[in-house]
C-alpha cells in the first residue's frame, strides 16, 4: 500500500484549483456575485495594493532623516496596515452580503483576492522586459492581447446587477 500522506498537498492544491475554476465559472455564468460593481473591484485591488505600499515604505533605506523615518514607521505604515485590514473586511463583507450566503460569500471573498493577484501577475508579466533583447512587434501584440484579455475577463466578473436580475433579487440601495 502506498503512503497517501505524501500526495496530500497535491490533492489539496488540485481541490483548490477546481474550486477556483468552479467559482470563476459560476461568476461568469451569473450564478454568484463576484464583484458587485467597480467600487467592489477597487476594494479588492486596494486590499492588494496597500500591503505592497507598506512593503515599499519599509524597504526605503535611502531616507536619512530621523523625522521622515519616524513618520513612515509610526504613522504611514500603521495607517496603511489598518486600511489594508479594513479593505479586507469590506471585501469579505461584500462577498457575503451580495451573495446572501455566508459560506459562498467567504469563498467568493477569497476568490476575489486571489483573482486580483493573478490578474496583476499576468499584466505585470507582460510589461517585464528581458534584458537580453528588445521586444519585437509580435511581443508587443501578444502582451496587448494578454492585457486586453485580463481586462475583459475582469469586466465579466463585475456581475452584481446581472446576478441580482437573474435571481429576481431586489437591487440594494446605492450610497
Amino acid at each position: 500500500m502506498e503512503n497517501t500522506e505524501s500526495n496530500l498537498p497535491g490533492i489539496l492544491g488540485l481541490a483548490v484549483f477546481i474550486l477556483f475554476i468552479a467559482i470563476f465559472y459560476a461568476g461568469a455564468a451569473k450564478k454568484v456575485v463576484i464583484y458587485y460593481d467597480t467600487k467592489d473591484l477597487f476594494i479588492s485591488v486596494g486590499a492588494l495594493i496597500t500591503p505592497l505600499m507598506i512593503y515599499v515604505f519599509l524597504q526605503e533605506e535611502k531616507i536619512e532623516s530621523d523625522t521622515a523615518k519616524a513618520i513612515i514607521y509610526y504613522i504611514i505604515v500603521p495607517a496603511l496596515g489598518l486600511l489594508s485590514l479594513y479593505l479586507l473586511y469590506l471585501n469579505f463583507k461584500s462577498g457575503v452580503f451580495h451573495n446572501k450566503n455566508i459560506s459562498i460569500g467567504l469563498v467568493v471573498g477569497l476568490f476575489k483576492l486571489v483573482y486580483v493577484v493573478l490578474a496583476f501577475a499576468v499584466i505585470l508579466a507582460q510589461f517585464s522586459d528581458s534584458k537580453d533583447r528588445r521586444r519585437s512587434f509580435g511581443d508587443i501584440i501578444v502582451a496587448t492581447l494578454f492585457v486586453g484579455l485580463a481586462i475583459w475577463v475582469t469586466s465579466v466578473l463585475v456581475n452584481g446587477k446581472e446576478v441580482y436580475k437573474q435571481k429576481g433579487w431586489t437591487l440594494p440601495a446605492t450610497n
